[in-house]
């Protein structure tokens, strides 16, 4: 259940046209969208925290590649949360409140000042 219509939810191509740069940004997907945006913004000062369903970031990637990369990130961006969904958000005023559920099945609730929701996106490369 996301939100429409808000300038604080935004997907990969709305957060490189963003007038502002989010204290706390949460990006849903860790893949490489999500990872590359996600540093980007952790660059330019933001605290991101990574929500990612699977166990591992870069889903499908060499676990022998991905293990570096994130020890790396892990020391880039304020949390990455796997095996972990966002049940809910919900804007209020300039902030949003996500609902973050792990696979205990133990919901919290954190405030963020964007989400980035990088998931779902596809190359457009069929006339390539």
């Amino acid at each position: 259940q996301f939100p429409r219509d808000t300038s604080r939810l935004m997907d990969s191509t709305a957060a490189l046209e963003l007038p502002f740069v989010p204290a706390r940004l949460l990006v849903v997907g860790g893949g490489y969208i999500g990872l590359e945006l996600g540093t980007v913004f952790s660059s330019l000062g933001s605290k991101v925290t990574v929500v990612e369903m699977s166990g591992s970031l870069l889903a499908g990637a060499d676990r022998d590649l991905v293990r570096p990369l994130q020890r790396r990130l892990e020391n880039h961006f304020d949390a990455i949360r796997l095996q972990t969904s966002v049940e809910t958000l919900a804007v209020d005023g300039d902030a949003v409140n996500a609902v973050l559920r792990d696979e205990a099945g133990d919901s919290e609730v954190t405030t963020f000042d964007g989400v980035l929701v990088a998931v779902g996106r596809r190359p457009n490369s069929q006339d390539v």
